[in-house]
């Protein structure tokens, strides 16, 4: 099995005893039953971004996702990848789905997540529209799995922009702009009871509506 063809089965994240900080065990939250919204915090290079695409990724493949190698036989590089982190079998559901990431602007996630992103897609993902700074993007993933990579200021234009669609899981790279656009982003994983990432380096102060109420 190659690792540029199945790159998540051979994703590894680094922990620290002492001084107890960590990449691995951020996801861990994400596994319990009554947990919606998980804030991943760190400074810049701290892995943030490649910890959101990796588990977006995973969520749009499904822990099922099984390919046929002609010499190993049948590999499952999700399943993979929850083992080699520790993670348990349940953190993610079966299936292929549809799922989001949001981005200040399109033009900021054409530099910073669609990257991390494409770097965790498996081979025979097609990418529609990835470079485009003006518009939203789509990985289809090969066994019909989805990822929609949006922008917060393409809600706050057009509301209507992040309605209508059944989401398993979003991911969030920075802060959303206000809380009715985290709202709009909630109101998407009802049907499916998702759950939501945000990955960011705070930086707008304890004024700030996130500071306050998230």
């Amino acid at each position: 099995m190659s690792r540029k063809a199945w790159p998540l089965a051979y994703a590894t994240y680094w922990h620290n005893e002492s001084p107890r900080t960590s990449q691995r065990n951020v996801l861990l939250a994400l596994g319990e039953p009554g947990v919606l919204l998980l804030a991943a915090l760190g400074g810049n290079r701290a892995g943030k971004s490649k910890l959101l695409s990796d588990w977006l990724t995973a969520n749009g493949l499904g822990s099922d996702f099984t390919i046929r190698d002609k010499i190993a036989g049948p590999i499952q590089p999700v399943q993979r990848w929850l083992a080699r982190n520790g993670y348990p079998a349940s953190m993610i559901p079966p299936g292929p789905w549809r799922v989001w990431v949001g981005s200040p602007t399109f033009a900021a996630a054409v530099e910073q997540i669609r990257p991390h992103l494409a770097a965790s897609a498996p081979i025979g993902t097609k990418f529609l529209s990835w470079d485009d700074t003006r518009s939203q993007a789509e990985a289809r993933f090969p066994n019909g799995g989805v990822l929609v990579s949006k922008a917060y200021k393409q809600y706050d234009m057009d509301p209507q922009s992040w309605e209508g669609a059944n989401v398993r899981v979003i991911g969030l790279d920075e802060q959303p702009n206000s809380r009715d656009n985290l709202s709009a982003a909630f109101s998407r994983l009802v049907d499916q009871r998702g759950k939501c990432m945000i990955a960011l380096t705070h930086l707008r102060g304890p004024g700030d509506w996130f500071a306050r109420e998230i």
